[in-house]
């Protein structure tokens, strides 16, 4: 997925779901190879001017030849991509919904996990391809990414 495809998704997250009014700057930076195992992903900073939203973005691999090639060499039906979209915006809440029903705080036991920032709309199982996964960024909240994955 193209850089400026990031961009016009994260223009319709930022009106849809995020509600930024205004204009709106966006400055994508990828993360360098050797990061984040089999996805290609990006910082994007969105400001409208007075708000500055933080975050991470993950996409099938294009760009690094290597990811590219063990993303390709998956079996057609492993459908990672779609799996991981699907777990973000679907099982976690299904998690949620277990864990209050054992009478627990489900937030001290998912907080942990990223929110996943996704536009409105049906989860129909080729959303994790054809749309970027979106997280605000933990790394305004402290955490790090380890220096090289490989």
């Amino acid at each position: 997925m193209t850089e400026q495809k990031i961009r016009d998704h994260c223009r319709k997250l930022s009106r849809e779901v995020l509600k930024l009014p205004g204009p709106l700057e966006f400055h994508i930076e990828p993360l360098p190879d050797g990061l984040n195992f089999m996805s290609d992903a990006f910082f994007v900073d969105i400001k409208n001017g007075k708000e500055l939203k933080n975050l991470f973005v993950k996409v099938p691999p294009e760009n690094d030849n290597l990811r590219q090639f063990l993303f390709d060499s998956l079996p057609p039906d492993f459908r990672m991509f779609e799996r991981e979209f699907y777990f973000y915006n679907s099982l976690c809440d299904l998690f949620k919904t277990v864990i209050e029903d054992q009478r627990q705080n489900a937030d001290d036991i998912l907080n942990f996990l990223p929110i996943p920032l996704t536009l409105p709309g049906e989860l129909s199982p080729g959303r994790g391809i054809t749309e970027p996964l979106v997280f605000e960024s933990l790394t305004t909240s402290g955490y790090t990414m380890w220096k090289d994955e490989f």
